[in-house]
């Protein structure tokens, strides 16, 4: 018997014409299914990429990019091709103070976090939760030549 058909009997063959077939039919499902799709339908598509993509920036373990909370929104805006200005006009803040939050000059506050979860339904936890990762980034980053030597024992030894 030759090596790898021993099992072809219960696996099947890996490039049978039936697959060929079949991922055909896929992709026109997939062509046809993006065609009907109405613009609303795509923009929030987009939005949950979007959110997914920072749901796992947050949860990357990673030393991966700096990417400042404000820049997501920044994202989140081009999607819907929402002007800055509109923007700040509409939740009623400085377009000034908006630009530096995009930059990361600014922290993405309460408030604003809110906001946005009522404008785009993406929930404000998760824009400050991503703020407090990049705090604490950056406090690492600037004290990483200092060991901070705390522990519940020493502090249970201390008299």
């Amino acid at each position: 018997m030759r090596a790898g058909k021993y099992f072809d009997h219960i696996l099947g063959e890996q490039n049978s014409i039936v697959d060929m077939e079949a991922q055909k039919l896929v992709k026109e499902y997939i062509l046809n299914h993006k065609e009907n799709q109405n613009d609303k339908d795509i923009l929030d598509r987009m939005r949950i990429g979007l959110t997914i993509e920072t749901w796992e920036y947050l949860n990357s373990k990673k030393n991966t990019d700096y990417i400042v909370t404000g820049q997501f929104l920044n994202r989140l805006l081009g999607i819907y091709k929402i002007t800055k200005t509109k923007f700040s006009d509409f939740i009623d803040i400085e377009r000034t103070n908006l630009h530096a939050i995009i930059k990361g000059d600014r922290r993405f506050n309460s408030s604003l976090a809110k906001k946005v979860e009522q404008i785009f339904n993406i929930p404000a936890e998760l824009w400050l939760h991503i703020e407090t990762k990049n705090d604490l980034r950056n406090f690492e980053k600037k004290n990483s030549k200092i060991k901070l030597n705390y522990s519940l024992d020493k502090l249970m030894h201390v008299r």
